[in-house]
C-alpha cells in the first residue's frame, strides 16, 4: 500500500542522517614553538562524525630537527597524540583539542652529550575548511593555536639552551577520505 511505504521510507532516511560517518586523513603541518626550530610533521586522524559535530583521535609525528646554538647542537624528536571535538557549518570547521606528547632532546657540546625527555601538554583550537572533491575525498587546510601549560627546557650539559613558549602555532593541510558511501551526516 502506498500509505505504508511512505513512513517506512522516511524512517530509513532519518536513520541515515543520525548514523555515524567515519573519515580518516593524512597530511602535513609546520609547527612553531614546539621545538627549537620550525618543525615539519606528519598528521594522521580518524574521525567519527554525527550531524554537525565529530570526535577525532589524532597523531602527529614531527621530523627530527637539529639547531645549532653557541654552546653546541640540540637535536629534538617529538610525537603527540590528541583528542578533538569539532563543529561544522557548511565547509567551515572549528575544533577544540587536548594534546599530549613526548619531546626527546639530545644536546651535544664539548663537555659531552646529554639526553632528556619532557612531557608536552597543550590545549588549543583549530579552524579550517574542507573542500570536497566528490563524495569520498576532500582537502582540509587549517590553522591551530595552542597553549602549553607545561614548558619544556632542553639542556646542553647543565646549561639551558631552549625553553618552549607558552603559545604555539601550526599550519597544515590534510587529505581526507570519507567512509560509508561518502554521505555526509546532516
Amino acid at each position: 500500500m502506498p500509505g505504508t511505504q511512505g513512513p517506512r521510507h522516511h524512517r530509513r532516511e532519518g536513520a541515515h542522517r543520525d548514523s555515524v560517518v567515519w573519515a580518516s586523513s593524512v597530511g602535513g603541518a609546520m609547527a612553531i614553538g614546539v621545538a627549537p626550530s620550525v618543525d615539519p610533521a606528519l598528521d594522521l586522524r580518524v574521525t567519527a562524525r554525527k550531524g554537525w559535530w565529530s570526535l577525532g583521535l589524532e597523531g602527529r609525528l614531527f621530523a627530527p630537527t637539529t639547531t645549532t646554538v653557541s654552546s653546541g647542537n640540540v637535536r629534538t624528536r617529538l610525537s603527540t597524540l590528541s583528542a578533538a571535538f569539532c563543529t561544522y557549518h557548511a565547509i567551515a570547521l572549528l575544533c577544540a583539542f587536548g594534546e599530549a606528547g613526548g619531546l626527546r632532546g639530545t644536546g651535544t657540546s664539548a663537555p659531552g652529550t646529554r639526553e632528556g625527555f619532557s612531557l608536552r601538554l597543550a590545549l588549543g583550537l583549530r579552524a579550517g575548511i574542507e573542500w570536497r572533491l566528490g563524495s569520498v575525498f576532500g582537502i582540509q587546510p587549517y590553522i591551530e593555536g595552542a597553549l602549553s601549560p607545561v614548558q619544556t627546557t632542553l639542556y646542553l650539559g647543565r646549561e639551558p639552551v631552549w625553553t618552549s613558549p607558552v603559545v604555539q602555532g601550526t599550519i597544515g593541510i590534510d587529505w581526507v577520505t570519507h567512509f560509508g558511501g561518502g554521505k555526509t551526516a546532516r
